[in-house]
């Protein structure tokens, strides 16, 4: 889980629970107080007070309700082949692209040969 950032989630960034619940509200109290963040999690009743850090109790402290940023699914397509100045069957992947089209066209640029094929992938930030 990626860690809480206040002002990325005051900026509407998502955020969720350390039990993987979606924060549907979020706000800061402009006082200087040691639980100056306000919360509302999905399933949880009313609104909960938080750290500036995203702690629910304390800091130190390990609860459910604990904020972090929600990672970003992300997806693309490699096209892969034979180099072609390699002496060897050495393999060469472009770059992650959003398209399968993408993919093929820039191998093709940079390789002038078509791919042997291409991957759809998928990760998390």
């Amino acid at each position: 889980m990626k860690p809480f950032s206040k002002s990325e989630a005051l900026q509407g960034k998502p955020v969720v629970t350390r039990a993987g619940k979606k924060v549907l509200y979020i706000t800061e109290v402009p006082l200087d107080i040691t639980f100056p963040v306000v919360a509302v999690i999905e399933s949880a009743g009313g609104p909960h007070i938080f750290t500036s850090d995203g702690n629910f109790l304390k800091p130190q402290s390990y609860h459910a309700y604990d904020l972090f940023m929600a990672s970003t699914k992300k997806e693309g397509w490699i096209a892969f082949g034979v180099h072609p100045y390699s002496l060897s069957a050495a393999g060469f992947a472009t770059h992650v692209w959003h398209t399968e089209e993408d993919a093929k066209r820039y191998f093709k640029q940079c390789n002038n040969a078509e791919p042997l094929g291409t991957v759809k992938v998928a990760w998390e930030e």
